[in-house]
């Protein structure tokens, strides 16, 4: 993968640190630094020394030295690189509990590609701002005004009905994003939602074009990986009708559950306890 689809998200402020960690100089030896070979960037931002540029004073300042951006790709790849020494990995069964599982080998598979760690960086950025607004909608009694965070599973649902073809894609990525944030970051409160039939019948139907019978009995984190897949999976196709790509949207409907896994382990060594400070709403959903 190209370093360029990373530096291209970075602040004025993130490429000055990366100069500086990286003993390049310039933002021109920088470039050359990380083209000579893709692999010293996922280096790069494994670093202690960079770690320790943007954590050394403590995670309540991190966001003051970086973009979230450049702060979960740091994370991200330092998850990675800790995966290759890690022999079990604690995998969610129900709120508060865990059990350790030793076939670490598929997230350190998925996790070693950059694109992967690209995705699952801006995904956790995005959060950090939550978009909200209103729009109106057609129903028996008339026009009614109805307020979208994108916290709110069922609110994007509704948007689905009512944007343009050409917005369908990002609707749909949007609903593949909040699953697997909530279930990659917030797992014991993705877990313990218990969604009214009625609710799980309109999220199936609005991402799932086979006629298979509903799964009632799917509930939690299961649940929302099933809608996840399938968001995506839309996403995907209509994208791909756009513009003939599909981007890592594909990758992740086979990969979700080891997105989700790779998200779950990340939120244990690092997030854990800045959760509620820097994404805020996380516990906000319909069900």
């Amino acid at each position: 993968m190209d370093s360029r689809a990373y530096l291209e998200h970075l602040t004025e402020t993130d490429v000055a640190v990366l100069v500086e960690v990286s003993h390049t100089e310039t933002v021109a030896g920088l470039h050359t630094f990380l083209d000579e070979d893709n692999l010293r960037l996922r280096d790069l931002l494994a670093s202690d020394a960079l770690y320790d540029e943007l954590f050394g004073s403590g995670q309540h300042e991190a966001f003051l030295r970086a973009s979230p951006f450049l702060i979960f790709a740091v994370l991200i790849s330092r998850a990675h690189a800790d995966l290759g020494e890690t022999s079990f990995v604690e995998e969610w069964v129900s709120p508060l509990r865990r059990v350790p599982v030793f076939e670490v080998t598929p997230l350190r598979q998925f996790s070693a590609d950059l694109a992967h760690q690209l995705f699952l960086a801006e995904l956790l950025a995005s959060y950090t701002r939550v978009a909200s607004g209103s729009f109106w909608v057609h129903t028996p009694r008339g026009w009614q005004r109805r307020r979208y965070s994108e916290l709110d599973l069922m609110r994007l649902v509704e948007m689905l009905n009512i944007v343009p073809e050409a917005q369908r894609a990002g609707v749909l990525r949007r609903l593949g994003d909040l699953t697997l944030f909530l279930t990659g970051v917030f797992p014991d409160f993705a877990g313990s939602r218990m969604f009214r039939p009625s609710y799980k019948k309109r999220l199936q139907s609005a991402v799932m074009s086979d006629e298979r019978p509903h799964e009632e009995e799917v509930s939690g984190l299961d649940f929302l990986e099933l809608i996840g897949r399938a968001s995506y999976h839309q996403a995907s196709l209509v994208a791909e009708r756009a513009s003939g790509s599909s981007g890592a949207l594909r990758d992740m409907v086979g990969g979700f559950g080891q997105a989700r896994r790779v998200l779950n382990f990340v939120t244990d060594r690092y997030l854990f306890s800045f959760r509620e400070q820097w994404f805020g709403l996380g516990h906000r959903s319909d069900g």
